[in-house]
């Protein structure tokens, strides 16, 4: 098991050692699907495109902001 204390890895640094996090945001993308539960498969696969795009956004702007403070 080589790849079980990955976190502990001196390159590795900064790496969250639980789930929590994507559990997380897994969690509110499903919230967010089932209140749009009338979408075809197409919409679905745009919607959660969307979802991530602006997930990611949003944390790259909040990384931006964190390296100027």
């Amino acid at each position: 098991m080589p790849y079980l204390f990955t976190h502990q890895l001196e390159e590795c640094k900064g790496m969250p050692n639980t789930n929590n996090k994507i559990e997380g945001t897994f969690t509110n993308l499903k919230n967010k699907l089932n209140n749009h539960n009338g979408l075809t498969k197409e919409n679905r696969k745009r919607f959660i495109c969307g979802f991530f795009l602006a997930y990611l956004s949003t944390r790259m702007w909040e990384c931006e902001a964190e390296a100027t403070v």
